[in-house]
């Protein structure tokens, strides 16, 4: 690849990059491409409807459904008139830790990479879920929030300066979009408009002031400033678990006894740690910790579909849709014997020598688990026969040696794939004796033959001797 290859491509990248910027300001139907976001842990602050660091104000009839918290400071005014529907935690262990807690939030969420930057206005766009960032954000009008028909779909929104939403605006959730999973991190403070709906938590490192009349569904979470109220109505949304989803796009490619699977993660939801990938028919599976692959060991010939499940925190999620349909092939069969350290063995033991037609019980190990490994003799190459790996990848086959093998060396192999699908081997070296075509063993050949010598050798000496007489006496 060229220098000046390399320099285009990093100007028509940035080009695109502007371009989709720009036209998410200002072309408010445009869908967020980039990575999809996982929940922020709000841990002991999620019980809270408002929680300052400082003090929390309120001036009129506010409705807090929610417990009310402060800490470090202690000042909490104007309840009543304002009334909390929940607890009030002042200075006390469980508001100290809420503060704990909304201070790992907040670095959590302010770390986060964004998918798009340099925002400013959001009033009049619709938001599909994602982490946006900008230096000051702003809601004039309505911001529309698009789950897209995921109810676990989360927005961030990522300020390094101030949050304001202008008098009478709002921000609406569609399809599927929940105030339990919208967060915006907040780099000083924020000031939500007279009159207006906001939806979502705000977790504001100074302050947050709510004007007349607006109405939050979600959280006011301020790290060290105050949390001032002015007849608003504050409800923090009772949230179900996020959800653990199955894998999609799930693919099976055919291997030589065995098949790649390979599939996507789940968009949303809770983020998987692990995933299991299980053959049909079974019973043969193949695991990872995160990897979106795997290896699983196969029959050949049998048609596989492969179904694969995200595991997270000891749950399971359902099984994915299946994928295609995969045949295994059976090993090739090679001129020669491959070049292989590993020694099969044999229900007789270790062994060097092997008689013509003698039975055998030759035994491997290694292989992937559930798949065909073919057993050939060589020096001519003759498959003995096949056999289907247990569990553990490992076999134990009956073999019959040919009645004519040639006197000398020879070499079984066990051929088929180890459970990451590379090619393994397993042998068995021996020798076949020199052999008579008689009943019994060569040896036993051997020791008639040797007996029937020394007999007809004696029956000479004895006729030898009877001539020698017939030939004294007729002289």
């Amino acid at each position: 690849m060229t220098g000046q290859y390399v320099r285009n491509r990093r100007r028509v990248g940035a080009g695109l990059l502007t371009t989709a910027v720009l036209a998410l300001i200002f072309n408010p139907g445009i869908a967020y491409a980039g990575p999809v976001p996982q929940p922020v842990d709000l841990g002991a602050a999620g019980s809270l409807a408002v929680l300052g660091g400082s003090s929390v104000t309120n001036t009129g009839p506010s409705v807090l459904t929610g417990d009310l918290g402060v800490s470090p400071g202690s000042s909490v005014t104007g309840f009543p008139p304002g009334v909390v529907v929940g607890a009030m935690h002042v200075a006390d262990a469980d508001s100290a830790q809420a503060q704990s807690d909304l201070t790992t939030a907040y670095n959590e969420a302010e770390g986060r990479t964004p998918g798009t930057s340099g925002l400013s206005g959001l009033g009049g766009s619709t938001l599909t879920p994602g982490v946006y960032q900008g230096t000051s954000l702003s809601v004039t009008g309505t911001l529309t929030l698009d789950a897209q028909g995921d109810p676990d779909a989360i927005f961030v929104f990522q300020s390094s300066s101030t949050l304001t939403t202008a008098s009478g605006s709002s921000i609406v959730a569609v399809n599927g979009a929940s105030s339990c999973n919208v967060y915006w991190q907040v780099g000083s403070s924020a000031t939500l408009g007279t009159g207006s709906t906001f939806l979502g938590n705000v977790l504001a490192l100074t302050s947050i002031t709510a004007t007349t009349g607006t109405a939050i569904d979600g959280r006011a979470l301020a790290r060290n400033g105050a949390v001032s109220l002015d007849t608003n109505t504050i409800t923090a949304p009772q949230c179900a678990p996020p959800t653990l989803h199955a894998p999609t796009h799930v693919t099976a490619t055919a291997g030589t006894s065995s098949i790649v699977v390979s599939w996507h993660a789940p968009g949303g939801g809770i983020t998987p740690t692990g995933y299991t990938a299980v053959a049909h028919p079974g019973p043969a599976t193949c695991t990872t910790t995160g990897a979106l692959s795997c290896v699983l060991g196969g029959t050949a010939g049998v048609s596989y579909t492969v179904k694969v499940i995200a595991t997270a925190d000891g749950n399971d999620s359902e099984p994915s849709e299946a994928s295609n349909h995969a045949v295994p092939t059976a090993p090739v069969v090679t001129k020669g014997p491959p070049d292989t350290n590993l020694t099969l063995t044999t229900d007789q033991g270790d062994i060097t020598t092997v008689e013509p037609g003698q039975d055998l019980v030759v035994i491997g190990t290694g292989f992937a688990a559930f798949s065909t490994v073919t057993i050939t003799l060589f020096s001519d190459p003759t498959v003995l026969g096949s056999v289907v790996t247990d569990a553990d990848g490992d076999f134990s086959a009956p073999v019959t040696i040919p009645a004519n093998p040639s006197v000398g060396g020879h070499t079984v192999i066990a051929s088929g794939v180890d459970p990451d699908g590379d090619t393994c081997a397993m042998k068995l070296e021996f020798d076949v004796p020199p052999f008579m075509p008689v009943t019994g063993s060569p040896v036993t050949g051997i020791v008639l033959l040797g007996l029937g010598t020394t007999l007809a050798g004696a029956a000479l000496c004895v006729l030898g001797k009877r001539r020698r007489r017939m030939g004294r006496g007729a002289h």
